[in-house]
């Protein structure tokens, strides 16, 4: 079970540094070959009858104060559950997609800084 956490931990963390070489500072827009909309690197314009409000602002609640436990202590999550990892000045949090997916942010400290995760 630790073996696979670590794993996903692992995948985790490679995509969220692929995002993050994507979208760093001076980084250049994605062009989808062959043309297209979003081919100028301008993001595609949305009409407002287009868009639809479901939710209101700060409707979903942030996970303001989180509470980690050792993966040998975690034996209610599946060895197989998707997470995002997150690994900063040798400190490691995995973040449930399924808890992700309720609250859609964790504001957390990790290796001496303030961070939010999003999902």
């Amino acid at each position: 079970m630790r073996a696979r956490l670590l794993a996903a931990v692992e995948v985790a963390l490679a995509i969220g540094l692929a995002a993050f070489y994507l979208t760093r500072a001076g980084a250049q827009p994605l062009v989808p070959a062959g043309g297209g909309p979003g081919a100028t690197g301008a993001p595609d314009p949305i009409r407002s009858d287009e868009a639809q409000t479901i939710l209101g602002p700060d409707a979903i609640r942030a996970i303001d104060d989180p509470r980690f436990m050792t993966p040998d202590k975690a034996r209610f999550v599946p060895s197989n559950a998707p997470v995002i990892g997150v690994v900063i000045g040798g400190e490691a949090h995995a973040y449930l997609l399924g808890l992700m997916s309720q609250h859609e942010i964790v504001n957390d400290r990790l290796g001496g800084r303030s961070i939010a995760v999003t999902w």
